[in-house]
């Protein structure tokens, strides 16, 4: 099939490089807190501004809410021992429908793949961060199989279906977080759910409970946690969700978020979704083998 070259120079990213990451470079950070989203009076204003948090470790992506708190919950595949996801904080740069694919490892123009069922990327292309000779993205995937693993040369894969949907609530410049820490709290209804997940790239610095408390109580000052479930999921870290605590008000950070937006109390801090800066990606190109 003769694939026109100026529709290809529009619709081709190529998935598949890596960068050369040190240590220091995509270190973690210590927790991370999800609150849950509960729609109030106010939520057009709250969700003006979502951005994309992907945690490499559980293999999830999240929409969050101006206030970070989650609207969509996304299984993904991320990059594979040697090809890591970049860490940072990026935006989205590129939006396709039914982009075109060309092998990277390959001569080029060797290897065209046209839009449709046989295509690596799916119906949708999301790029968060150009390099040399392509792009990293967000994106659909023809094998749905490798979702929730680590199976990808350093984009992030999704299912069609819902590659499909986060195309639609992204625009350019959303801003989207790649994170490696492994320890992450979610609020759902009055239940505080910790999941450690395993650190397979030794990037992933121990949490202690002092550090999951203290973030916790960043958002939930009124926190009750239950310090032997909260050891048991740290001290696993085999990915199980485990409930290590309750909310006496499971609205009290919603409600706060309410209030603020509607200028009933001024400029609530929003803590950040980890305790610590996410660090600048530093590399150095490489293009790898495809394996």
């Amino acid at each position: 099939m003769n694939w026109p070259q100026r529709l290809w120079d529009k619709a081709l990213f190529w998935v598949g490089f890596c960068l050369v990451l040190t240590s220091a470079s995509i270190q973690a950070m210590a927790v991370v807190v999800l609150p849950e989203y509960k729609a109030g009076a106010n939520a057009s204003v709250a969700m003006r501004n979502p951005s994309v948090f992907i945690s490499v470790p559980a293999r999830r992506l999240y929409l969050l809410d101006s206030a970070q708190r989650v609207l969509r919950d996304y299984p993904v595949a991320v990059g594979k021992p040697g090809f890591p996801t970049p860490a940072g904080r990026f935006s989205i740069i590129t939006l396709v429908k039914q982009p075109g694919f060309e092998n990277p490892y390959k001569p080029q123009g060797a290897s065209q793949i046209a839009p449709g069922s046989n295509n690596p990327l799916g119906t949708r292309w999301m790029g968060f961060k150009k390099v040399a000779h392509g792009e990293y993205g967000l994106h659909g995937t023809n094998q749905p199989d490798s979702i929730g693993k680590f199976a990808s040369h350093g984009c992030v894969r999704m299912y069609i279906k819902d590659a499909e949907d986060l195309f639609d609530r992204v625009t350019f410049g959303t801003p989207v977080t790649v994170n490696y820490d492994a320890t992450i709290a979610q609020i759902k209804g009055n239940q505080v759910i910790l999941t450690t997940s395993p650190d397979v790239f030794g990037l992933s610095p121990a949490s202690t409970g002092a550090q999951v408390s203290q973030a916790l109580k960043g958002f939930f000052p009124n926190a009750q946690l239950l310090q032997p479930k909260l050891v048991q999921s740290l001290t696993d870290k085999n990915g199980s969700a485990v409930v290590i605590g309750e909310l006496p008000d499971p609205n009290e950070y919603n409600k706060q978020v309410e209030l603020s937006v509607s200028g009933v109390i001024p400029g609530k801090t929003i803590p950040p979704v980890s305790t610590k800066a996410v660090p600048k990606t530093t590399s150095k190109k490489s293009v790898a083998k495809k394996k």
